[in-house]
């Protein structure tokens, strides 16, 4: 698993590495969240706390979030900010949701490869009941429970 370093956010570190996955620059998630390219600077290097709505748009925006409705009409953020204590509810919501997803994605991987053993498993079963039934067929054996001579 990866390390989080002591010194920096977690959910700081995270949006730099969703970030670097893309190729986005601060602009471009700035761009694509509608939050300024200065407070996702000032945020990501730690200067500065960050709304929460502001940490809602740019999850959204990194689409690690699914908003049912446009929260930033009702709610408009004004006077609340946070420290990045304040926030563990979203970074559990942010990664421990990704993790789960990670957890599963892996386990169907892991029950995909069982599935594919035992198919190969049947076919090398049905291709030797193939040799031996062509045997019997040779052999002239009825392959029959009845033991009586016909």
């Amino acid at each position: 698993m990866e390390q989080i370093s002591q010194d920096k956010n977690p959910l700081v570190e995270h949006i730099e590495k969703e970030m670097k996955a893309r190729g986005w620059s601060q602009a471009e998630l700035s761009r694509k969240s509608g939050v300024s390219t200065a407070s996702i600077s000032r945020f990501l290097d730690g200067s500065i706390n960050i709304k929460v709505i502001n940490i809602y748009r740019l999850l959204a925006s990194l689409d690690l979030i699914k908003l049912d409705r446009d929260i930033t009409k009702e709610h408009s953020g004004e006077g609340m900010t946070y420290t990045p204590e304040d926030i563990s509810n979203l970074i559990k919501l942010a990664l421990g949701y990704q993790m789960d997803i990670q957890k599963l994605s892996g386990k169907v991987d892991e029950l995909t490869k069982e599935i594919l053993q035992l198919r190969t498993q049947c076919q090398s079963t049905q291709t030797s009941l193939g040799k031996v039934n062509s045997e019997v067929k040779k052999l002239g054996l009825t392959g029959t429970d009845d033991q009586s001579p016909k």
